[in-house]
Formats: structure tokens, C-alpha cells, sequence
């Protein structure tokens, strides 16, 4: 199992999505992958609800708006803000899935920048937590 703070699971789907890899390691993002962008879709859903319950409404600039007092738009920030610093969990669907994926990435030899270099960065600390830095038999 790993965690991933929600704020982050953009960037990580973007070093997952961008990430050469070959083989089963290949295969085991991709799994990895359909669960972040799942995911993902249910976060937007969980805003779109904090958003609407408060009365307000999401413009198609992705803006915040509606008739709502200075109070009502720092509730929605708030709660916002704490759905983002949440943790979502991911399970192996594989036994190996994340040690295996993980020790490949220890290795990976491409350049990676921006946001996908911090995807990178916060993808290996999540694994790290989760303990699939050690050997495992």
C-alpha cells in the first residue's frame, strides 16, 4: 500500500504518464495509473459537491462563483483545502506491483523536469513510506 497526498496526484500521473518503461514494470504503472486517474475523477467530483453544497458554483474558467458571503468562500476554501492534504491510499493489485515498480524507478536514467521531476520526487517517497525500499521475499 502507498499514500499520495491528494495536492499531489497530478504531478505523480504526469511522471507515471511520461515515465519509459518496458515490460511488466510497464504494466504495473498502468495499473497504477487507472487507480490515480480514478481517483482524480473523484476528487474533482468531492469540489464540485463542497462547491455546490455552499452555494456556490464552478465557472467553465474553473473559476469560483456565486452569491455567497466572504465567510461562505473561506468555508469552501477551507474545506477545499482539506481534501487536497488528504492521503488516498493505493493497494497492489499484484503481489511485487510496488517493489518491483519501485526498484525500477531507483534506477531510471531519463531526464525528468518541472512538475513531473516533483511527481517523481513524491512518488518515491510515497513508496519509500510504505516500505518498498526494503527487500522483500
Amino acid at each position: 500500500m502507498i499514500k499520495i497526498t491528494n495536492i499531489d496526484l497530478n504531478s505523480v500521473n504526469l511522471f507515471l504518464k511520461e515515465a519509459k518503461l518496458s515490460g511488466q514494470v510497464s504494466r504495473f504503472r498502468t495499473r497504477l495509473i487507472k487507480k490515480i486517474d480514478a481517483k482524480v475523477y473523484e476528487i474533482g467530483e468531492e469540489e464540485r459537491s463542497i462547491i455546490v453544497s455552499n452555494g456556490a458554483e464552478v465557472k467553465e474558467n474553473g473559476q469560483i462563483a456565486g452569491n455567497g458571503s466572504k465567510e461562505t468562500f473561506e468555508k469552501i476554501s477551507k474545506e477545499l483545502t482539506e481534501l487536497r492534504q488528504e492521503r488516498s491510499i493505493f493497494e497492489e493489485d499484484t503481489e511485487g506491483q510496488f517493489s518491483k515498480l519501485y526498484a525500477e524507478l531507483c534506477n531510471y536514467s531519463e531526464l525528468i523536469a518541472g512538475e513531473a521531476a516533483d511527481g517523481y520526487d513524491k512518488l518515491m517517497d510515497s513508496f519509500e513510506e510504505g516500505g518498498y525500499n526494503e527487500p522483500h521475499t
